[in-house]
């Protein structure tokens, strides 16, 4: 009998882990439920975010078990470097990233690149910090050497590669913390009763390359700059420019007499620089053009290509008659422009021309003689003799347009009227001696 009390227990205790484990197991399945819900809930969310939230993760982990994660760090794939160094949970090997966007490659590629420019750039801005202690200090007098390297220093760090340090010229020269104005003023008031034509004309020549260079005109960020340092150069309407551009050319063309062939090539391509800067100054500064020695100023420009001796193979062959011309067109419209509106009012009436209204008679050419037709296409080149032996008067056109003509196309009357003057001033000279002969018979 109490062998089965015994089993009774021994079955009860049997039924309580045998429903242990079943609520284990039900425990454990609405686990894996639960897991592989939130599973597919994390996968749909890694879809819809960006990458870096797996590597947060991972570094999470990775700094829970004293190891590094397998992701790419994000910094290193945009910069290509890690301000953490080793201390960084995430890979920095491209080459164990299998799905590392290509947009990223190329991204680590194009900063080696950059970075291999690094040097340049620190050189570009050494040279640029050095040139600017000059403008720092007040110009001394009669210091040459000072003056060549301040322009020379110019011309190379805008020729350079760095785009911080060539617009940062322009405004420094402009600057009133510095002395740029009065370096530019020693140099436009330079004479050369101190220093030979040569030497003058070496240190002008930089000078002109830098505020005629493509990064000092072509620059929107810093065009007020170059507009108020071409405001000083000119001066009041032109008084400091057109003196020193004056004695310019007179120094240039001295130089021209001493030259050899390699000074011969720099004279041309100073002249060029000149007529650039004439041009710049005369679009920046309109009262330039109504200066008295600016027509002249171009004049010498012009007639220093026949003076030089200009190859025609040459750029300033083709330059600077092309820009002489522009200048002497912007000279025209200023004088033009100036005229009309000084004219006088009075009452505030206008005293334009009133062209009359009234109908006039149009002449027409036909009838006169035999070669006398409407047609150009049916006159004959050669006067006729019948032509020659009449007595009336030769029909020949107006040129004012405002004139009435038989001809309504512009075009047809402006032809039909150069070719009947242009072929009576080759013939009335057969006509007149045919009169003369006639009378004296």
């Amino acid at each position: 009998m109490a062998s089965q009390p015994n089993r009774r227990k021994d079955d009860a205790d049997q039924g309580r882990r045998g429903s242990g484990r079943g609520r284990g197991s039900r425990r454990g399945s609405g686990r894996g439920s639960r897991g592989t819900t939130s599973g597919s809930q994390g996968n749909s969310r890694s879809e819809s975010s960006v990458a870096p939230s797996s590597g947060c993760i991972d570094s999470e982990r990775a700094r829970r078990g004293g190891r590094k994660s397998n992701s790419l760090c994000s910094e290193f794939q945009v910069s290509g470097g890690c301000t953490r160094g080793s201390r960084c949970k995430f890979s920095h090997k491209l080459h164990e990233i299998s799905d590392v966007p290509t947009l990223s490659k190329q991204n680590f590629e194009r900063t080696v690149e950059t970075a291999e420019q690094i040097e340049i750039s620190n050189k570009s801005r050494t040279k640029y910090r050095s040139w600017k202690r000059l403008i720092k200090s007040h110009p001394k007098p009669n210091d040459i050497r000072t003056v060549e390297i301040l322009w020379q220093g110019a011309l190379e760090i805008l020729d350079g590669e760095d785009r911080d340090s060539k617009q940062m010229v322009a405004r420094d020269l402009e600057s009133d913390e510095f002395h740029g104005r009065e370096h530019i003023r020693v140099l436009l008031e330079m004479t050369t009763h101190t220093y030979d034509a040569a030497i003058f004309v070496e240190l002008v020549r930089p000078f002109l390359y830098v505020i005629t260079h493509q990064a000092f005109l072509d620059c929107l960020s810093i065009d007020t700059c170059v507009g108020n340092l071409y405001n000083f150069i000119s001066g009041s309407n032109g008084s400091r420019a057109m003196p020193f551009f004056k004695s310019l050319m007179a120094n240039l063309l001295e130089t021209y007499d001493f030259s050899g062939a390699h000074a011969k090539e720099n004279i041309e391509r100073t002249m060029i620089a000149i007529s650039a800067c004439l041009r710049e100054l005369a679009r920046r500064e309109r009262r330039v053009l109504f200066h008295d020695e600016f027509p002249d100023i171009v004049t010498s420009l012009e007639n220093s290509v026949g003076v030089v001796g200009v190859d025609r193979t040459s750029a300033a062959f083709s330059i600077i008659p092309s820009r002489t011309q522009e200048l002497r067109g912007m000279i025209a419209r200023a004088h033009g422009l100036l005229y009309q509106e000084n004219q006088p009012q009075v009452l505030d009436a206008s005293t334009t021309v009133i062209q009359s209204t009234y109908p006039r008679e149009i002449i027409l050419p036909n009838g006169r003689h035999d070669n006398d037709e409407m047609d150009i296409t049916d006159i004959r080149i050669l006067p006729t003799e019948d032509e020659i032996r009449s007595e009336a008067i030769e029909f020949l056109p107006s040129t004012d347009p405002d004139q009435p003509h038989f001809l309504v196309d512009s075009a047809a009357r402006l032809l039909d009227t150069h070719f009947r003057l242009l072929r009576h001033d080759i013939f009335w000279r057969i006509k007149v001696f045919s009169w003369w002969s006639h009378s004296c018979h």
